[in-house]
């Protein structure tokens, strides 16, 4: 049987990194008792998946994994014992039992919700309220969005005078950011973004192109972004796909 396992991370636990979190995981699972599956050959591993990773200093509510066990008493069985041995930072908030044949984790991810805060050195309120404004209402938002696999691949290539990077793409944000508004109740940026392998939007990339042209310069240090949640097609949370058991 697949589960797919949702979970949190806070606190300190936000700079652990994607393969160290897989690594935890593994562990954890042991000390839970989990009765995960193993891959054949001279190197077995526990048979698990992951989702979308997460960017080192980001916090979490819906992070998820699959992983094939042999059996599991119940949803509430597996998370709870999952818990008791848990370090502070990361909580099991669900687990659900996926139907056979179903997508992986890591391919189903379509979109994602964040919640960006931002210290008010880096700008006001009202400015930062108006930007998000003056994106709904734009038709559209041309931005560069960097393009690391063409910046690998023209590392130490010759460029004639006046030839722009093919390490940067334009592209319309419009067409990727599917809802933009200030959260009052949270004092930040609410966005839900494109994201996974094919058109991944980060959200510093939405912020700093919403930003003044005269605001002072941004550093990671200055936003407290929040992963919220992560959806598949539909806009349908990764959780959904499974049933409650």
């Amino acid at each position: 049987m697949k589960l797919r396992i949702r979970f949190t991370k806070h606190g300190t636990a936000r700079f652990i990194g994607h393969l160290d979190t897989q690594r935890y995981f593994q562990k954890l699972n042991r000390r839970a008792g989990i009765n995960v599956v193993y891959s054949e050959g001279f190197s077995p591993h526990q048979k698990m998946s992951f989702a979308m990773p997460l960017s080192v200093g980001y916090e979490s509510d819906g992070e998820y994994f699959d992983m094939e066990v042999k059996d599991a008493a119940s949803s509430e069985a597996v998370i709870s014992s999952m818990n008791a041995n848990s370090a502070e930072g990361i909580r099991v908030t669900g687990c659900v039992m996926l139907p056979e044949g179903s997508v992986n984790a890591m391919a189903s991810v379509r979109a994602a919700d964040y919640l960006v805060r931002l210290k008010s050195c880096v700008a006001d309120e009202s400015d930062i309220t108006g930007a998000v404004e003056s994106f709904n209402a734009s038709e559209s938002f041309i931005v560069k969005k960097e393009n690391k696999k063409a910046a690998k691949r023209n590392k130490g290539k010759h460029r004639a005078v006046g030839e722009e990077s093919p390490a940067f793409t334009e592209i319309d944000l419009k067409s990727f950011v599917y809802e933009l508004r200030y959260d009052n109740s949270e004092n930040g940026i609410f966005m839900k973004v494109s994201a996974g392998s094919a058109d991944n939007i980060k959200p510093e990339l939405v912020i700093g192109s919403l930003m003044p042209k005269d605001a002072s310069v941004f550093t990671p240090s200055d936003l407290m972004i929040t992963r919220k949640e992560l959806y598949t097609d539909g806009m349908t949370p990764l959780i959904d796909a499974g049933r409650v058991f």
